[in-house]
């Protein structure tokens, strides 16, 4: 197992956590493509951070280039229909899922002594049509670890 995967699965015990405290619980919780497939939670790799946040804005030290790995992890919620009541239900899941996942990445900030510090970004909340289905989505984005590049060597 690489580094990253290590990562993500701290981070999926910590989602199937957050996923388990909503009511109803959020069954289907995966690594894999941010694509919605009903009430469901995603974390994806999402790519490079240059610089690594965890370094203050350095990106070089002597003879390295540091750089960050970034996760999402994405709350998936469809609404039945779109009156207030399943509206506010289904936010109060999502929020509750990000609260949970929050508490438990500042709970251990190193997953278990798999990285150096997570990052997490704040979570904004949007909303998407997708066919005839409209969505709810939280996106908690994060930088989860670091990878020193030997420069010339």
């Amino acid at each position: 197992m690489t580094a990253l995967g290590d990562q993500l699965d701290a981070l999926l015990a910590l989602a199937e956590t957050a996923a388990a405290a909503c009511s109803p619980k959020y069954d289907d919780v995966a690594i894999g493509a941010p694509v919605p497939r009903g009430r469901c939670v995603r974390l994806w790799w999402s790519g490079e951070a240059i610089p690594a946040p965890q370094m203050g804005g350095s990106r070089y030290t002597l003879n390295s280039e540091l750089v960050g790995a970034g996760v999402v992890v994405t709350v998936f919620e469809p609404f039945s229909d779109l009156g207030e009541e399943v509206t506010a239900n289904a936010m109060v899941n999502m929020a509750t899922f990000i609260d949970g996942l929050r508490s438990g990445i500042d709970a251990d900030r190193t997953l278990g002594g798999k990285t150096i510090a997570v990052e997490p970004e704040a979570t904004p909340a949007e909303y998407a049509q997708l066919g005839q289905v409209v969505y709810g989505f939280a996106s908690m984005a994060m930088q989860t670890g670091m990878t020193e590049y030997l420069i010339g060597g």
